[in-house]
């Protein structure tokens, strides 16, 4: 009997940018965890490709669950829109440098209570890929460096523009403003509702309430005490 004809896919495998980007990451020894940043290591171009690659795997997901995109008018797009948010808005802050925070000199020496809030939070619960929304609060008590309040809601957002867990972001944020300000005192607070939670059924109401606390904010309870009873009222 004549040998059977063994036929073999002979479509070329799509090569995607993230594994040229990843061996440059390795060789370099830089993280790239969900909630890092790599903007430094990769060009316009690849990003550009990032996206493109990434409709290719949200096609391949749609197709997977069975969905009629080829028919299915409300779907026939959802992968280039999908890959569109997820690179340019929910992970934007993975794919671009941080906000310019200009600091100036604190010539008259305030040293009261500066507070920051609400600032709105949109971030994105790394275990799920579903949404965290709440607010921002940040209280600094001035050193020698003061930086314009608009530029605590672009480091929030920047931070927030990636997936994560609530407790890292929190800490991100506090790190970041403590390196650029060097103030005396430094706390973040951030309080959000998990859609990972609520959109699955689990809870419906519950917030998560996270805090990372730098300098007098430490060591004095009554600054502290004064600052968590200020944000009370600003819900």
């Amino acid at each position: 009997m004549a040998d059977q004809e063994v036929k073999t896919d002979t479509k070329p495998k799509r090569q995607f940018v993230c594994e040229a980007i990843t061996q440059r990451l390795k060789s370099e020894s830089v993280p790239f965890f969900a909630n890092d940043t790599i903007h430094q290591y990769i060009s316009d171009s690849e990003r550009k490709q990032i996206q493109e690659d990434a409709e290719v795997v949200v096609q391949d997901l749609l197709r997977v669950l069975c969905i009629n995109t080829n028919e299915d008018h409300n779907t026939k797009d959802t992968h280039k829109r999908v890959a569109k948010m997820f690179v340019n808005e929910l992970m934007s802050g993975r794919y671009t440098a941080p906000p310019s925070v200009t600091a100036f000199p604190n010539v008259k020496n305030l040293n009261e209570l500066i507070l920051v809030g609400p600032i709105d939070v949109r971030s994105m619960c790394s275990h799920h890929l579903l949404p965290f929304i709440g607010s921002a609060y940040i209280g600094v008590l001035p050193g020698e460096k003061l930086i314009g309040l608009s530029k605590y809601n672009r480091v929030v957002d920047w931070f927030a523009s990636r997936p994560q867990i609530q407790e890292e972001f929190t800490v991100q944020v506090a790190d970041f403003l403590e390196k650029e300000m060097k103030p005396a005192g430094l706390m973040v607070v951030i309080k959000a509702k998990h859609l990972c939670g609520c959109a699955r059924g689990i809870e419906q109401t519950s917030l998560i309430v996270t805090s990372a606390a730098r300098g007098i904010f430490l060591g004095n309870p009554h600054t502290k005490a004064e600052f968590l009873e200020l944000i009370k009222g600003m819900d």
